[in-house]
Protein backbone atom coordinates (compact mmCIF):
# COMPACT_ATOMS: atom_id res chain seq x y z
CA UNK A 1 0.00 0.00 0.00
CA UNK A 2 1.29 3.32 -0.86
CA UNK A 3 2.67 5.56 1.62
CA UNK A 4 0.57 9.09 2.46
CA UNK A 5 0.76 11.81 4.13
CA UNK A 6 -2.01 14.49 5.53
CA UNK A 7 -1.17 18.31 5.96
CA UNK A 8 -2.79 20.67 8.16
CA UNK A 9 -5.94 22.46 7.78
CA UNK A 10 -6.83 25.48 9.75
CA UNK A 11 -10.10 25.27 11.47
CA UNK A 12 -10.66 29.41 10.09
CA UNK A 13 -9.31 29.22 6.84
CA UNK A 14 -12.82 29.94 5.35
CA UNK A 15 -12.19 33.79 7.63
CA UNK A 16 -9.33 34.39 5.55
CA UNK A 17 -9.72 37.88 3.16
CA UNK A 18 -8.71 36.19 -0.06
CA UNK A 19 -11.05 32.88 0.64
CA UNK A 20 -14.16 34.84 1.80
CA UNK A 21 -13.48 36.34 -2.09
CA UNK A 22 -12.87 33.34 -3.59
CA UNK A 23 -16.18 31.78 -1.96
CA UNK A 24 -18.15 34.94 -2.85
CA UNK A 25 -17.37 34.50 -6.44
CA UNK A 26 -17.75 31.10 -6.94
CA UNK A 27 -18.99 29.13 -3.82
CA UNK A 28 -18.22 26.07 -2.39
CA UNK A 29 -17.29 24.76 -5.90
CA UNK A 30 -14.89 26.80 -5.97
CA UNK A 31 -13.67 26.21 -2.45
CA UNK A 32 -13.48 22.56 -3.16
CA UNK A 33 -11.50 22.96 -6.29
CA UNK A 34 -8.67 25.16 -4.23
CA UNK A 35 -8.27 23.00 -2.02
CA UNK A 36 -8.39 19.99 -4.33
CA UNK A 37 -5.41 22.25 -5.86
CA UNK A 38 -3.32 22.25 -2.82
CA UNK A 39 -3.44 18.94 -2.14
CA UNK A 40 -1.94 18.34 -5.75
CA UNK A 41 0.70 20.87 -4.25
CA UNK A 42 1.49 19.00 -1.41
CA UNK A 43 1.68 15.88 -3.51
CA UNK A 44 4.16 17.05 -5.68
CA UNK A 45 6.32 19.67 -3.36
CA UNK A 46 4.63 22.75 -4.25
CA UNK A 47 5.05 23.03 -8.11
CA UNK A 48 2.11 22.59 -10.54
CA UNK A 49 2.08 23.27 -14.22
CA UNK A 50 -0.28 26.15 -14.94
CA UNK A 51 -1.28 23.90 -17.52
CA UNK A 52 -5.15 25.08 -16.77
CA UNK A 53 -7.24 22.67 -19.15
CA UNK A 54 -5.26 19.83 -17.94
CA UNK A 55 -6.04 20.35 -14.18
CA UNK A 56 -9.60 21.32 -14.93
CA UNK A 57 -10.10 17.98 -17.00
CA UNK A 58 -8.36 16.30 -13.64
CA UNK A 59 -11.33 17.90 -11.46
CA UNK A 60 -14.08 17.93 -13.67
CA UNK A 61 -14.54 21.53 -13.69
CA UNK A 62 -14.25 24.58 -16.02
CA UNK A 63 -11.21 25.80 -17.37
CA UNK A 64 -12.00 29.21 -16.86
CA UNK A 65 -12.98 28.92 -13.39
CA UNK A 66 -9.76 27.05 -12.45
CA UNK A 67 -7.28 29.61 -14.02
CA UNK A 68 -9.33 32.50 -12.17
CA UNK A 69 -8.87 30.50 -8.74
CA UNK A 70 -4.93 29.99 -9.82
CA UNK A 71 -4.35 33.88 -10.91
CA UNK A 72 -6.99 36.48 -9.19
CA UNK A 73 -6.95 35.68 -5.09
CA UNK A 74 -3.38 35.72 -4.73
CA UNK A 75 -3.81 31.98 -3.22
CA UNK A 76 -1.36 30.69 -5.28
CA UNK A 77 2.42 32.20 -6.50
CA UNK A 78 3.18 32.49 -10.31
CA UNK A 79 6.58 31.46 -11.08
CA UNK A 80 6.86 31.39 -15.75
CA UNK A 81 4.80 27.88 -16.19
CA UNK A 82 4.40 26.57 -12.97
CA UNK A 83 2.74 27.54 -9.77
CA UNK A 84 2.86 26.89 -6.18
CA UNK A 85 1.29 28.44 -2.49
CA UNK A 86 3.58 29.89 0.16
CA UNK A 87 1.24 28.05 2.72
CA UNK A 88 2.18 25.22 1.55
CA UNK A 89 6.09 26.30 0.97
CA UNK A 90 6.12 26.88 4.71
CA UNK A 91 4.50 24.25 5.70
CA UNK A 92 6.80 21.88 3.50
CA UNK A 93 9.57 23.67 5.05
CA UNK A 94 8.67 23.31 8.74
CA UNK A 95 7.88 19.54 8.48
CA UNK A 96 10.73 19.07 6.81
CA UNK A 97 12.56 21.35 9.85
CA UNK A 98 11.22 18.62 12.42
CA UNK A 99 11.99 15.79 10.47
CA UNK A 100 15.62 16.87 10.44
CA UNK A 101 16.17 18.03 13.91
CA UNK A 102 14.42 14.03 14.58
CA UNK A 103 17.06 12.75 12.78
CA UNK A 104 19.85 14.53 14.00
CA UNK A 105 18.05 13.59 17.63
CA UNK A 106 18.40 10.05 16.68
CA UNK A 107 21.65 10.09 15.38
CA UNK A 108 23.34 11.97 18.72
CA UNK A 109 21.56 8.99 20.85
CA UNK A 110 23.16 6.11 18.46
CA UNK A 111 26.56 7.93 18.27
CA UNK A 112 26.05 8.40 22.52
CA UNK A 113 25.48 4.85 22.73
CA UNK A 114 27.74 3.87 20.27
CA UNK A 115 30.85 5.67 22.02
CA UNK A 116 29.65 4.44 25.79
CA UNK A 117 30.52 0.73 24.26
CA UNK A 118 33.78 1.66 22.80
CA UNK A 119 35.25 3.72 25.40
CA UNK A 120 38.96 2.62 24.17
CA UNK A 121 38.66 4.45 20.99
CA UNK A 122 41.11 6.98 19.80
CA UNK A 123 39.62 10.26 20.43
CA UNK A 124 41.26 11.78 17.22
CA UNK A 125 38.99 9.71 15.43
CA UNK A 126 35.76 12.21 16.78
CA UNK A 127 37.13 15.14 14.56
CA UNK A 128 36.26 14.41 10.97
CA UNK A 129 39.36 14.71 8.86
CA UNK A 130 39.59 17.13 5.84
CA UNK A 131 38.35 14.27 3.33
CA UNK A 132 35.36 13.39 5.14
CA UNK A 133 34.33 16.89 5.29
CA UNK A 134 34.51 17.48 1.72
CA UNK A 135 32.60 14.06 1.17
CA UNK A 136 29.94 15.03 3.35
CA UNK A 137 29.74 18.50 1.58
CA UNK A 138 29.51 16.79 -2.03
CA UNK A 139 26.54 14.15 -0.96
CA UNK A 140 24.74 17.22 0.53
CA UNK A 141 25.04 19.52 -2.73
CA UNK A 142 24.01 16.10 -4.77
CA UNK A 143 21.50 15.16 -3.07
CA UNK A 144 19.84 18.65 -3.68
CA UNK A 145 20.84 18.37 -7.57
CA UNK A 146 19.30 14.97 -7.17
CA UNK A 147 15.86 16.10 -5.58
CA UNK A 148 15.67 19.32 -7.70
CA UNK A 149 15.94 16.57 -10.83
CA UNK A 150 13.19 14.25 -9.18
CA UNK A 151 11.16 17.42 -8.67
CA UNK A 152 11.28 17.83 -12.10
CA UNK A 153 10.76 14.86 -13.61
CA UNK A 154 8.03 14.40 -11.04
CA UNK A 155 6.46 17.14 -12.48
CA UNK A 156 6.27 16.80 -16.01
CA UNK A 157 4.98 12.79 -15.47
CA UNK A 158 2.17 14.05 -13.75
CA UNK A 159 1.59 16.63 -16.50
CA UNK A 160 2.12 14.04 -19.21
CA UNK A 161 -0.62 11.86 -17.30
CA UNK A 162 -2.71 14.14 -16.88
CA UNK A 163 -2.68 15.31 -20.93
CA UNK A 164 -2.97 11.48 -22.29
CA UNK A 165 -6.14 11.24 -19.61
CA UNK A 166 -7.49 14.63 -21.78
CA UNK A 167 -6.23 12.83 -24.82
CA UNK A 168 -8.46 9.61 -23.62
CA UNK A 169 -11.37 11.43 -23.25
CA UNK A 170 -11.27 13.69 -26.40
CA UNK A 171 -11.02 10.24 -28.21
CA UNK A 172 -14.53 9.68 -26.80
CA UNK A 173 -16.51 12.37 -27.92
CA UNK A 174 -17.08 11.10 -31.55
CA UNK A 175 -19.45 8.47 -29.93
CA UNK A 176 -21.46 11.19 -28.00
CA UNK A 177 -24.16 11.02 -30.61
CA UNK A 178 -24.64 6.98 -30.35
CA UNK A 179 -24.72 7.18 -25.81
CA UNK A 180 -25.50 9.33 -23.33
CA UNK A 181 -22.71 11.81 -21.61
CA UNK A 182 -23.28 9.79 -18.10
CA UNK A 183 -22.64 6.73 -20.16
CA UNK A 184 -19.43 8.54 -21.89
CA UNK A 185 -18.44 9.75 -17.98
CA UNK A 186 -18.52 6.48 -16.57
CA UNK A 187 -16.80 4.87 -18.97
CA UNK A 188 -13.77 7.33 -18.92
CA UNK A 189 -13.52 7.07 -15.51
CA UNK A 190 -13.31 3.24 -15.07
CA UNK A 191 -11.06 2.88 -18.07
CA UNK A 192 -8.78 6.24 -17.25
CA UNK A 193 -8.09 4.54 -13.65
CA UNK A 194 -4.18 4.51 -13.30
CA UNK A 195 -2.66 1.69 -11.62
CA UNK A 196 -0.51 1.60 -8.44
CA UNK A 197 2.49 3.15 -10.01
CA UNK A 198 0.51 5.92 -12.30
CA UNK A 199 2.51 5.10 -14.91
CA UNK A 200 -0.66 3.66 -17.05
CA UNK A 201 -4.25 4.01 -17.01
CA UNK A 202 -6.60 0.53 -17.12
CA UNK A 203 -7.01 0.72 -21.16
CA UNK A 204 -3.68 1.28 -21.41
CA UNK A 205 -2.69 -2.48 -20.16
CA UNK A 206 -5.05 -4.44 -22.34
CA UNK A 207 -3.99 -6.36 -24.75
CA UNK A 208 -6.26 -5.17 -27.54
CA UNK A 209 -8.39 -1.96 -27.51
CA UNK A 210 -11.25 -0.96 -29.43
CA UNK A 211 -13.24 1.87 -28.56
CA UNK A 212 -16.01 1.07 -30.54
CA UNK A 213 -16.77 -2.24 -29.39
CA UNK A 214 -15.52 -1.58 -25.70
CA UNK A 215 -18.23 1.10 -25.14
CA UNK A 216 -20.98 -1.29 -27.59
CA UNK A 217 -20.05 -3.98 -24.80
CA UNK A 218 -20.25 -1.31 -21.85
CA UNK A 219 -23.66 0.07 -22.94
CA UNK A 220 -25.00 -3.69 -23.41
CA UNK A 221 -23.97 -4.50 -19.94
CA UNK A 222 -25.09 -1.27 -17.79
CA UNK A 223 -27.64 -1.83 -15.89
CA UNK A 224 -28.89 1.27 -15.99
CA UNK A 225 -30.31 1.15 -19.58
CA UNK A 226 -31.80 -1.95 -18.71
CA UNK A 227 -34.73 -0.76 -16.49
CA UNK A 228 -36.95 0.40 -19.28
CA UNK A 229 -36.63 4.00 -18.99
CA UNK A 230 -34.59 4.31 -22.30
CA UNK A 231 -35.71 1.36 -24.99
CA UNK A 232 -35.38 2.91 -27.71
CA UNK A 233 -31.30 3.34 -26.70
CA UNK A 234 -31.55 -0.15 -25.33
CA UNK A 235 -32.01 -0.96 -28.65
CA UNK A 236 -29.61 1.26 -30.68
CA UNK A 237 -27.02 -0.12 -27.78
CA UNK A 238 -27.81 -3.89 -28.75
CA UNK A 239 -27.54 -3.30 -32.39
CA UNK A 240 -24.33 -1.51 -32.21
CA UNK A 241 -23.12 -4.70 -30.51
CA UNK A 242 -24.13 -7.48 -32.50
CA UNK A 243 -22.73 -5.05 -35.55
CA UNK A 244 -19.67 -4.97 -33.88
CA UNK A 245 -19.71 -8.98 -32.93
CA UNK A 246 -20.85 -9.46 -36.99
CA UNK A 247 -17.63 -7.10 -37.88
CA UNK A 248 -15.12 -9.60 -36.10
CA UNK A 249 -16.46 -12.89 -37.07
CA UNK A 250 -16.68 -11.70 -40.25
CA UNK A 251 -12.92 -10.36 -40.29
CA UNK A 252 -12.09 -13.50 -38.98
CA UNK A 253 -13.66 -15.93 -41.56
CA UNK A 254 -11.93 -13.77 -43.99
CA UNK A 255 -8.41 -14.90 -42.56
CA UNK A 256 -9.67 -18.34 -42.33
CA UNK A 257 -10.37 -17.99 -46.20
CA UNK A 258 -7.15 -16.83 -46.90
CA UNK A 259 -5.41 -19.82 -45.07
CA UNK A 260 -7.38 -22.58 -46.30
CA UNK A 261 -6.68 -21.49 -50.27
CA UNK A 262 -4.57 -23.79 -52.00
CA UNK A 263 -1.14 -22.80 -53.35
Amino acid sequence: MKESYYFSHDYNARSDPKIKKLLLKYGMQGYGIFWSIVEDLYTNTNVLPTQYDVIAFDLRCDEATVKSIINDFGLFEINGETFGSASVKRRLSERDEKSRKARESVLRRWNKNKNDTNVSQNDTNVLPTQYECNTIKERKEYNKETTTNVVVKKVAANAATLLRKKDFYNSLKPFLEEYTPEMIRAFSDYWSEMNKSHTKMRFEQQPTWEISKRLATWALRDKNYGNGTNKQFDKKAANNYALEQFRTLYEQQKVLDEVEKPF
